[in-house]
């Protein structure tokens, strides 16, 4: 497959040790983290509208370092809410772009503070907005447990890695570490304890008027 890749593609690479054992921990990881991005998907697409269905395809594999490309893909889309337009394409670009921002501010931490919980929140939903895919501009943020759920067996997956290996995302435009991080399900309570749900619409109402 041509390295250069579109926007709603992505490939994890997993930098590996040859000579290191227990070679089977390197596609557990990439599968468990497959899974993962899977679960914050399904989270990510509620940003925009409850009745998506997305799906990662996976596109081709290539050895040496062990390149796995993968697709986000829309499976199924609401009948109406949503402007006609090339909206398969857009939102499996906003998946891909909204994996890059979790993974961005896990840079570098061991685990993440609520504060930062709710400015990821805050990026995914401006994310989403972006797309302009919704007819009367209704977004909303993800549901958080669900989506703290997902990241957590993305930190599953990757703490399958051996201590020699070394994972990144790429999409077409950036390309970051996964570092390993801690995501409990205690820690995931702790984070929602006291959440407040809160969502950002401007609604535009056409009002007939009245014949007396």
């Amino acid at each position: 497959m041509s390295e250069i890749l579109l926007p709603d593609q992505f490939c994890i690479t997993v930098e590996y040790d040859q000579n290191a054992s227990n070679p089977e921990k390197i596609f557990q990881s990439i599968a468990k983290t497959i899974e993962g991005f899977q679960a914050i998907d399904s989270q990510l697409v509620t940003c925009i509208s409850s009745n998506i269905e997305p799906l990662i395809l996976l596109e081709d594999i290539e050895h040496g370092s062990l390149k796995t490309y993968l697709k986000s893909f829309i499976k199924s889309l609401p009948d109406d809410g949503l402007k006609e337009c090339n909206l398969k394409r857009i939102i499996g670009e906003y998946l891909v772009r909204g994996k890059y921002i979790i993974l961005a501010a896990l840079e570098g931490k061991d685990e993440i503070e609520k504060n930062e919980v709710i400015t990821l929140e805050q990026r995914l939903y401006q994310e989403a907005k972006n797309t302009g895919v919704s007819q009367l501009d209704c977004y909303s943020r993800p549901n958080r447990k669900m989506l703290l759920e997902g990241i957590g067996t993305l930190s599953t997956g990757i703490s399958l890695l051996r201590d020699s290996d070394h994972m990144y995302l790429e999409t077409n435009k950036e390309k970051i570490v996964v570092n390993k991080f801690n995501m409990f399900p205690e820690q995931i309570e702790e984070l929602c304890v006291g959440q407040k749900v809160e969502n950002e619409n401007e609604l535009i109402l056409k009002l007939k008027e009245v014949d007396f």
